[in-house]
């Protein structure tokens, strides 16, 4: 968890330094919306910041939002450092933003993980799939460990993880019960005068 809030702070560091950079470079070698975008970015730092402390302190999930914007703006700012070697912007630009990308997949790396390990205790026992960020839902990763121990041996019914509780078959047997209650009707009384 301390690592998570120490790796946003260096790419907060990252980004004042790539502000700084940029408003220092002349206005013939950078593009008139760098220092707009590089202010934009630092702000980006603190909600970074922000949002990985309260994801930590708040949720047995990692953060779905700031994994998709890490991955995203990853993959962006690649294309950008590339270019920005290819153009020859500045010196010190083009490998700071290389550190950005770095940072970044640090990040990325750190804020994805299971966050079983330091969760409080009465926590620790959550269903895997409840615990998993959206990367290891999206592929099932989150399944490996109960595909590798079926390559090791025949999988019993204590090897398979925990179900949620709304999905056990009590909880549902009530549930069904309670909505077969509100929708049956008593039939009315068949008037005599009829037969």
């Amino acid at each position: 968890m301390i690592h998570h809030q120490l790796t946003a702070l260096v790419f907060a560091a990252i980004q004042l330094a790539l502000l700084v950079q940029w408003s220092s470079t002349t206005r013939s070698e950078a593009p008139r919306t760098s220092v707009p975008a590089a202010a934009l970015s630092f702000v980006d730092a603190f909600a970074v910041i922000a949002l990985s402390y309260a994801k930590d302190r708040k949720s047995v999930r990692p953060s779905t939002i700031l994994i998709s914007y890490l991955l995203f703006s990853t993959l962006f700012d690649a294309a950008q450092v590339r270019t920005l070697y290819l153009n020859g912007i500045g010196r010190s630009i083009p490998p700071l933003m290389s550190a950005n990308v770095g940072i970044k997949v640090v990040l990325l790396l750190l804020e994805a993980q299971n966050k079983r390990s330091y969760l409080k205790e009465q926590f620790k026992h959550a269903q895997l799939e409840g615990t998993s960020g959206i990367i290891s839902r999206s592929f099932a990763w989150w399944l490996n460990g109960l595909f590798r121990l079926g390559f090791r041996k025949l999988i019993t019914l204590s090897d398979l993880y925990e179900i949620d509780d709304a999905l056990k078959s009590t909880s549902l047997d009530v549930r069904m019960r309670k909505a077969w209650d509100k929708q049956r009707k008593p039939i009315a009384a068949i008037p005599s005068y009829l037969f």
